[in-house]
């Protein structure tokens, strides 16, 4: 997915994470149901800990 985005947007890495990372937070913070995000908290950490790596 990182790659396919990269190409679609023909961004540089370091305009891109930013990017991702807030729509990512944008996302998450969406979520209003305390059941979902108990079910997601896996997934939200793993995808903030790539985000991190990518950084």
């Amino acid at each position: 997915m990182f790659y396919t985005l990269r190409y679609f947007r023909s961004m540089p890495d370091y305009d891109l994470i930013p990017l991702l990372k807030a729509k990512f937070n944008e996302k998450k913070n969406c979520v209003s149901l305390n059941i979902v995000k108990e079910e997601l908290s896996n997934q939200f950490i793993a995808i903030e800990n790539y985000l991190n790596i990518l950084s």
